[in-house]
């Protein structure tokens, strides 16, 4: 009996821990800080938009702050945090060790089903309680998932179009220039939106994971709506100010 008991012993890496996560694990953590990033880095963007449009002043002040290496490390941070990371989450969902044990553990009848293309929802237990999907936590379905790739697109989009726009000499007049261009304002203004959407989605599911409690998890995401239509008004007032 302890010699059966020893050749079954649960698989250490089945244990998952904070220090013991399956790539997938580690890659929806790295999205939440990614997403708390944006969250914060709006702030950011428009604090420097406001003040290098505000004066000459202003405007050399903005620049040395980005100089700054702390300034560019978050900036590379902001802009990391652009990347659409749940699509590396899809495509590392079968990690190797998972697929071996699938594998290991599919008999030649499972494997014939998984050849032909039928559904693998339930690899080695066609049984309705497995195959039946019980929605939890922050997961809303389709809407919410097609809504953070489009608005990913729209930021990486803007990034390339605003980093192609921008002259080689920077200075005060052909910054403020660029911005008092209309098509320049809607498409950031755009990309404003974007962000917004993207973060609201972010953190609106790390309350729904992580505060477990009804009413501080409803304070949370009444507060995260109102800083978020706050920027949305401060985007508005420094665009169409110039």
């Amino acid at each position: 009996m302890p010699d059966l008991a020893a050749k079954k012993q649960r698989p250490l890496w089945y244990n998952l821990s904070p220090l013991n996560l399956p790539v997938p694990g580690l890659v929806s953590i790295f999205h939440r800080i990614s997403g708390l990033a944006l969250f914060l880095g709006l702030v950011a963007f428009l604090y420097f938009l406001d003040l290098s449009l505000a004066s000459e002043s202003g405007f050399a002040r903005a620049g040395e702050y980005l100089r700054h290496p702390l300034g560019k490390v978050a900036l590379v941070a902001v802009l990391w945090s652009f990347l659409p990371a749940s699509r590396m989450r899809r495509r590392t969902a079968s990690a190797p060790r998972y697929r071996d044990s699938c594998r290991a553990q599919c008999g030649p009848e499972e494997r014939f089903r998984r050849v032909r293309g039928e559904p693998r929802a339930d690899r080695l237990h066609r049984s309705a309680p497995v195959v039946n999907r019980v929605i939890v936590g922050a997961h809303y379905g389709l809407k919410d998932w097609l809504a953070q790739r489009v608005t990913a697109v729209v930021m990486l989009v803007y990034t390339v179009v605003f980093l192609s726009a921008l002259p080689r000499a920077i200075t005060h007049a052909s910054w403020k220039a660029l911005f008092a261009q209309e098509w320049m304002r809607l498409a950031t203004f755009l990309f404003v939106a974007s962000v917004l959407i993207h973060a609201w989605i972010g953190v609106r599911n790390i309350w729904m994971d992580y505060v477990k409690h009804t009413g501080l998890r409803l304070a949370a995401q009444i507060a995260t709506i109102l800083w978020l239509a706050g920027c949305a008004g401060w985007a508005m007032q420094i665009l169409w100010r110039i």
